[in-house]
């Protein structure tokens, strides 16, 4: 027979162990993981930004994905739960949570390294006003705008983006390549043009003389010719939404 106290022990004991398996989960969240990241390297010495910005990168892709659940299915999330240090969120008409530049570059200058210093100015640059926008997009509605191919930043951008790619292949590889894709997207796809046509093909021309040689050039040649034909689909002093 078992005694009343073995049995208290019993009920105790399975009472704790799934409360304990509940509070391990909560603490291994996203966020929580990012926030104690974060916390380590500010109390440390000079130390790697990258797993850290990685680390609050997946805890954005929860939260975002958690905003756009919410949006779809009419409820809203408590204004705590929107909140993630380092990140602006859109929780409106356009939904999104992304790195705040200056933040992460304040942080890298301060506790980062070289390399790190090195990805946020690049960023910095892309993203010099909205943490949401690059430099060549400019936003026409709360989610959607025009791509500025004439923009005067844009050729040191994307030379940024290169030659950090060039000298440090491993480190934010992904952020990079994603850097490079969309530029390269917009020069050999994006047809929603903010200027007139004369003003998108001074941009072409003075990238194609910028990178004569990069690998995307000649796709950048061949849609100019057929900008210069009225082949391309390009719509120019585009509206868009």
């Amino acid at each position: 027979m078992i005694s009343s106290r073995f049995s208290c022990a019993l009920v105790a004991l399975l009472v704790l162990v799934p409360l304990s398996s509940r509070a391990k989960g909560k603490d291994a969240s996203p966020k929580a993981k990012y926030a104690a990241a974060l916390k380590k390297l500010r109390a440390g010495p000079q130390g790697e930004l990258e797993p850290v910005f990685q680390q609050g990168l997946v805890a954005a892709e929860q939260l975002e994905k958690a905003i756009v659940n919410a949006n779809e299915t009419g409820k809203q999330l408590p204004a705590a739960a929107t909140k993630l240090e380092g990140f602006v969120v859109g929780t409106h008409e356009a939904l999104f949570a992304v790195p705040k530049v200056s933040f992460f570059l304040k942080l890298a200058r301060k506790k980062g390294t070289a390399v790190d210093v090195a990805f946020f100015e690049n960023l910095q640059r892309t993203y010099p006003e909205y943490d949401a926008w690059p430099v060549y997009f400019r936003q026409q509605t709360d989610y959607s705008g025009c791509e500025v191919f004439d923009e005067p930043e844009l050729i040191p951008v994307y030379r940024g983006w290169l030659e950090f790619a060039e000298k440090h292949p491993k480190a934010y590889a992904a952020q990079v390549e994603k850097q490079l894709t969309r530029l390269d997207e917009m020069m050999t796809q994006r047809s929603c043009a903010c200027g007139k046509k004369p003003e998108v093909i001074a941009g072409f021309e003075e990238f194609l003389k910028a990178f004569p040689k990069a690998p995307i050039t000649p796709k950048v040649k061949a849609r100019l010719a057929d900008i210069q034909a009225d082949k391309a689909e390009m719509t120019f002093e585009c509206r868009s939404g």
